[in-house]
């Protein structure tokens, strides 16, 4: 898969197993664990907890995965992180909104 011409966009997509972290490239979406070869890799909060380690592995595992991914139109994608653990809102303005 060939990167320059194609940014990595990360999402969380849909699976028969549940939520798996996933990377879009142009039109095809890859499951993260799938590609890099780690169980880990399928939480989108372990994916960017160490953001620049994943990325050097997952541009490497990328750079020599031969398969094709699923076409970007047959996958459900899904709220970035499926279970954040708590959401912190400060409602100070919330009247002026």
């Amino acid at each position: 898969m060939e990167l320059s011409s194609n940014p990595m966009r990360l999402a969380s997509i849909q699976t028969d197993r549940g939520l798996a972290a996933a990377v879009i490239l142009g039109q095809q979406v890859f499951e993260i664990a799938a590609v890099t070869g780690r169980y880990e890799d399928n939480s989108m909060l372990r994916v960017i907890s160490d953001w620049q380690e994943t990325r050097a592995r997952l541009r490497l595992a990328l750079n020599t995965h031969t398969s094709e991914g699923r076409k970007l139109q047959d996958v459900k994608l899904a709220a970035p992180i499926g279970d954040p653990g708590g959401i912190y809102c400060a409602g100070a303005n919330y009247s002026d909104h």
